[in-house]
């Protein structure tokens, strides 16, 4: 019977031998939310640091080579960025579903740093936009929900494993954000400043605005990072069959 497991559960629990407790801790029950989450919070970090041997990269710092944005007034671009504080993400539950093949992670980020280069043009809230520079985002008290698509597969040394597809994000920043932004509108301060203060006293639905094309894109990423792991660990492993 298919079986799906906590993506970051099943990814990190071969990266390194595990002792005590968690090493004796029983495969989970496929709706066992509790049992999947506390696994999931133990074995986070270890995915995270990524895994050489197996052509995964450290997925924080997550490095993130373009984004790009176009809105019906405003078009950007966000080149090398990185985004850090994936480490410090707070599960507060994993649920799966074997009836709709999907795993789903409700998780907390006390804090998000992405920094790299920008270039903008366009109109914000009806103020005239343009620059081109370095910036940066801390982003405060994030909670995010995914849902992900589940695949099961077998090699063809009878290895069966999963692998994740289609996933849908929702995010809610509930502490606002801080934020630095060079050579905007020529450097002139006074009209920086003026779009600075519309920014801050809108923050809450510029974020609504921008939010989920950075977000499906590291995600994106995330999820190849896992996808790598995955085809090397049997998915029998972890839960109860």
């Amino acid at each position: 019977m298919y079986r799906i497991f906590a993506l970051f559960c099943v990814v990190s629990v071969f990266k390194k031998p595990v002792s005590g407790a968690y090493a004796e801790h029983s495969p989970c029950k496929i709706d066992d939310s509790k049992c999947l989450t506390e696994y999931t919070r133990v074995f986070y970090d270890q995915f995270v640091e990524g895994d050489e041997k197996l052509g995964v990269k450290s997925s924080d710092p997550l490095n993130i080579d373009r984004i790009e944005g176009n809105l019906s007034d405003i078009h950007y671009t966000l080149t090398d960025s990185v985004l850090r504080g994936l480490k410090n993400c707070d599960f507060k539950s994993v649920e799966a579903s074997e009836k709709d093949k999907q795993v789903t992670f409700r998780m907390y980020y006390p804090k998000a740093l992405i920094n790299g280069h920008y270039n903008v043009n366009g109109s914000l809230l009806g103020m005239r936009v343009y620059g081109d520079g370095p910036y940066m985002f801390e982003l405060r008290e994030y909670w995010i929900n995914v849902t992900a698509d589940v695949e099961k597969t077998t090699d063809k040394d009878g290895l069966t494993t999963i692998q994740f597809k289609k996933f849908k994000i929702e995010a809610d920043l509930r502490g606002g954000f801080d934020f630095k932004v060079d050579n905007l509108l020529d450097g002139n301060k006074k009209l920086v400043e003026s779009l600075f203060k519309v920014v801050r006293q809108n923050w809450k639905l510029l974020v609504d605005l921008f939010q989920m094309g950075p977000l499906e894109i590291g995600y994106k990423k995330l999820f190849q990072n896992m996808n790598k792991s995955l085809k090397h660990i049997p998915i029998d492993k972890f839960i109860q069959q």
